[in-house]
């Protein structure tokens, strides 16, 4: 929430109590990044594959372009020397074949200069950027410097647990929220556990004991691995060009001078506090913080992309159904149309695919058990489609695994899983690193200000989040810098996007990096594809006057 001049993503999002993807979507789905899809086009004469061969044409084409990928289809063309292979069209060219004008791009070396350059592109968080002309790689740097304030402590002679909390500003509201959290995590302590076993519980869960180094190697490497290497770069001014990217985070205790965040990593267990990101000044990439949680480094212990509704025995009606085993919680229309209100496709969109998977207990015979949860599955299914789920009109797939998985929990296992994209769990710490890298929450979350909405009316998301479709901080540079890119672009929608309620990195997470890249060359890119570029492609011109075969 905007205030004056500060801007913040707070609270990553938590349940309350109570998607037109790239051309090359389906040409990556398989694993068929662009040296795969070289070696199925050279292999066309001998292997006749012609689906996956398609697949590897039409995806390459949308990297390289048409002419280049005649090339690669055209031994004819391949043949001739380099007059006829067309100016410009080569996808990866040798340094003594490349256009004169690109070698003397690339021998500037690392652009801007060796330091880098701070950047900001949307005005959340900021980072250093530089391309390094030699390796041909866009190098993004966080400077982390991080405090480890523990979360509660504990009177040794009353056993009474308080708020420790060392380092959180209490006059910033955001942080009094931090603080508030904390003082009701203490209140839980003292009225659940007993007091000779308080001090084992603060703690080991509520304190540091050393490991604050491990903690900050781990995160170190969750970024590299989260946010690098997703998506590659192509130069407009010369198509055998490629960008890779590399993102990494320079982390250590304390503050320094050139940190682009200062971070306090509260002690607590999962759920303890929630997490944000806030940012002082807009122009500036040194101002941002981050609080979140020790326990904000992995899975969410509350994954948002799986849910479940339980049935009564040998029961397919969603009426006597119910969010919890056994009968208890909210009643089951009322929450599927929750789930709606939370799921729906942003307009436009397709929305991601929903697998529903009927479930029954281990009671009974098994042949009548498998078709009890197909007929739970499918009763899940149509009540969807028929109370206004939006999106594509096959986005549900309802199936049934019978007993399969059963405990001895019976009422437990009388349920559908609803799953909504990948279906995994989001690591909070790298949707909050998302902030420091520009980017908004594209999460949804429904207004329902002091409870005032009809339960049937509510969702199961809370936070900052916007409503369903809305644009968001990164909408505009989504639409300038990655026209060409295969995506939706960024709005407001509930998916397994890592800077919504999962982890996936698209296209459209690698705005800022676009941005950043054209502002340190001087030159423009557009979006090459998933992963890293491809080393080499047939067709290429080599200086004896042949191509790369």
């Amino acid at each position: 929430m905007p205030q004056s001049t500060q801007v913040q993503r707070q609270q990553t999002p938590s349940p309350q109590q109570n998607t037109h993807h790239a051309p090359s979507e389906e040409f990556m789905s398989e694993g068929m990044n662009a040296d795969r899809a070289v070696n199925v086009l050279q292999q066309s004469k001998t292997v006749d594959n012609k689906p996956v061969q398609r697949r590897a044409a039409m995806g390459l084409g949308s990297i390289i372009g048409n002419r280049a990928l005649q090339r690669i289809l055209m031994p004819g063309i391949q043949r001739e020397g380099p007059d006829e292979a067309g100016p410009g069209e080569a996808t990866a060219t040798a340094d003594d074949a490349m256009p004169a004008d690109m070698a003397a791009f690339l021998a500037r070396g690392v652009m801007p200069s060796a330091d880098g350059l701070n950047v900001t592109p949307t005005g959340l968080g900021g980072f250093n950027a530089k391309f390094d002309g030699n390796s041909r790689e866009l190098q993004i740097t966080l400077n982390v410097g991080i405090i480890f304030p523990d979360g509660l402590k504990i009177d040794p002679t009353t056993n009474v647990v308080t708020v420790d909390g060392a380092g959180l500003d209490a006059s910033d509201p955001s942080e009094q929220r931090t603080i508030t959290q904390l003082q009701n995590g203490a209140n839980r302590i003292m009225t659940d556990v007993a007091a000779a076993d308080r001090a084992g519980i603060v703690n080991s869960q509520w304190r540091w004991s050393g490991e604050q180094d491990s903690w900050m190697q781990s995160y170190a490497q969750s970024v590299k691995d989260a946010w690098g290497a997703k998506h590659f770069f192509v130069s407009q001014d010369w198509p055998q060009l490629f960008s890779s990217v590399r993102v990494a985070a320079n982390v250590h205790a304390g503050k320094q001078d050139g940190d682009h965040c200062k971070a306090k990593i509260v002690k607590t267990p999962p759920g303890g506090i929630g997490a944000f990101v806030q940012s002082g000044n807009r122009r500036n990439a040194t101002d941002s913080e981050m609080i979140m949680s020790s326990s904000a480094l992995g899975p969410r212990h509350d994954n948002l992309l799986r849910w479940e509704l339980y049935f009564a025995h040998d029961s397919s009606d969603i009426a006597s159904a119910s969010s919890q085993p056994g009968g208890a919680g909210t009643d089951g229309p009322t929450f599927l149309k929750q789930f709606i209100n939370t799921f729906n496709a942003a307009p436009g969109n397709a929305g991601q695919p929903i697998q529903l998977i009927g479930r029954a207990s281990s009671v009974g015979d098994a042949d009548y058990n498998q078709s009890l949860s197909e007929r739970r599955s499918a009763a899940v299914e149509q009540f969807l489609q028929t109370n206004g789920l939006t999106g594509s009109v096959n986005r549900t797939q309802d199936s049934g695994e019978g007993e399969t998985g059963a405990t001895d929990d019976h009422d437990a296992s009388r349920r559908v899983d609803l799953i909504i994209g990948s279906g995994a769990a989001q690591n909070v710490a790298m949707h909050e690193t998302g902030h420091l890298l520009g980017l908004d929450d594209e999460y949804s979350t429904i207004d329902n200000q002091n409870n005032t909405l009809p339960a049937d009316q509510r969702g199961f998301i809370s936070g900052t989040g916007n409503a369903i479709g809305a644009t968001i901080e990164h909408t505009d540079i989504d639409a300038n810098g990655l026209a060409d890119a295969p995506i939706d672009g960024a709005v407001a929608e509930n998916n397994d996007n890592i800077m919504s309620l999962g982890d996936t990195v698209r296209p459209q997470h690698y705005s800022t990096f676009h941005s950043a890249l054209e502002t340190v060359t001087g030159r423009n890119w557009r979006y090459g594809g998933e992963g890293d570029p491809p080393t080499h492609i047939p067709g290429t011109p080599t200086p004896d006057g042949g191509v790369i075969v």
